[in-house]
């Protein structure tokens, strides 16, 4: 049967029980990663659990940053290269294949230039970096006020839904919760 060491003449608790009587003889390898989680619980931090609350989130965002290049990179390509068999994606959105392919380069190159910054904001989004959630602000309120412009012009419906998820989306970014998640990003990284 183990015995419990009693504390009040052992303060080392970091030696393993034994399972016979007398002193307790040195840790093996269950009794380390004890004494490893008593070290790194002694130096807890709360906003490292708060942004490990916040995890499920977080990852949304950066999958939603990534999705949106990958759908700039394609429009792009079959904008700058048409006829190649990317160019059955527009089905999914044939008002829009109307209006931009007629300007062919003109839009092509700007939604390159927007995947690349997507990308690059997930990435940084993903690293926890400070300039990434920036980017993702700007972007996504870039995105609020296009929606806006469309419910003023008319399109009430794409619009208003545009800027609900859009406004939902940019509240949730500058919540100082998540805000500090990027503060935290070098204590959660290590050195």
């Amino acid at each position: 049967m183990l015995q419990r060491p009693n504390h009040a003449d052992h303060a080392d608790h970091d030696e393993a029980l034994s399972p016979r009587s007398g002193p307790p003889r040195k840790q093996g390898p269950v009794l380390g990663l004890v004494a490893l989680y008593k070290k790194v619980r002694a130096s807890y931090r709360p906003e490292i659990e708060a942004v490990a609350a916040r995890e499920g989130g977080i990852v949304a965002v950066g999958v939603f940053l990534f999705f949106g290049a990958i759908a700039a990179f394609l429009a792009a390509t079959t904008l700058l290269w048409p006829g190649t068999i990317l160019d059955h994606m527009w089905a999914l959105n044939p008002a829009a294949y109307v209006r931009l392919a007629p300007l062919g380069k003109a839009v092509g190159i700007p939604f390159l230039a927007l995947g690349a910054a997507l990308a690059v904001t997930g990435t940084g989004w993903f690293r926890r970096r400070v300039w990434g959630w920036g980017l993702a602000v700007i972007i996504i309120t870039i995105q609020v006020l296009g929606d806006l412009v469309n419910v003023c012009m008319g399109d009430l419906l794409r619009g208003g839904v545009g800027l609900t998820l859009a406004s939902a989306l940019l509240f949730y970014l500058v919540r100082p919760k998540v805000r500090a998640a990027f503060r935290t990003s070098r204590v959660l990284a290590g050195p």
